[in-house]
């Protein structure tokens, strides 16, 4: 079995090889901005664009100008 070191070398390597082939493929058509903001132990609930008390301006100025994700699932390890 491969070392947790060299899977994690290999599947960088892949990403950084794909990034840049999907980036020359894309110079061609224009692409939609994507931000993915990924946040550990807080609830959606409690952001102020998903109707929270945490007043966040910046993030809700993003999800008025954007499109807020509603549906996901997380399984603890």
């Amino acid at each position: 079995m491969r070392s947790p070191a060299l899977r994690c070398l290999a599947f960088t390597a892949c990403f950084l090889l794909s990034t840049v082939f999907l980036q020359a493929a894309g110079e061609k058509a224009e692409r939609p901005n994507i931000i993915l903001i990924l946040a550990d132990d807080v609830s959606a609930d409690e952001l102020s664009p998903y109707g929270g008390a945490i007043p966040m301006p910046n993030l809700q100025k993003l999800a008025e100008d954007g499109v807020l994700f509603r549906n996901a699932w997380a399984t603890p390890v």
